[in-house]
C-alpha cells in the first residue's frame, strides 16, 4: 500500500498541533505530526507501544518521570501503558509509529 502525504487530510486534534495519519494496518500506524511552539500535550497512556522520531524542530518530552530535550534525529520508544507527555520547544515535525493501530485516530 502507497500513501502519498499530499494526498491526506490533516486534522487538528488540539490548537497548535495538525495529524495526518499515513500507513497503517491492524498492526502498525505512522503518523506525522506538526506542531506550533509551545504546543503541549498533556501526560497520557494508551495500550500501544510507541515509538516517536523528530524530523525537525525539538521537544521535550517526559516519560515515566525522566524528562529529556530531543531534537531532529532523536527518537523515543514508549511502552504500553507508559505515561507521556510533551512540550514542542519550537515548531516542530514528529513521527508516530504504533503498534497495534490507533483504532480511535480513524473514527
Amino acid at each position: 500500500m502507497f500513501t502519498f502525504n499530499k494526498d491526506v487530510t490533516a486534522t487538528e486534534p488540539i490548537a497548535g498541533f495538525s495529524r495526518k495519519i499515513l500507513s497503517y494496518d491492524e498492526n502498525l500506524m505512522v503518523v506525522e505530526g506538526t506542531f506550533k511552539k509551545g504546543t503541549f500535550v498533556a501526560s497520557h497512556h494508551h495500550p500501544h507501544t510507541q515509538a516517536s522520531y523528530v524530523s525537525s524542530g525539538s521537544i521535550r518530552a517526559k516519560v515515566g518521570g525522566e524528562t529529556r530535550t530531543l531534537s531532529k534525529g532523536d527518537s523515543i520508544l514508549m511502552g504500553p501503558d507508559e505515561p507521556h507527555e510533551i512540550e514542542m520547544l519550537e515548531d516542530s515535525v514528529v513521527i508516530d509509529v504504533f503498534t497495534p493501530m490507533r483504532e480511535d485516530f480513524v473514527k
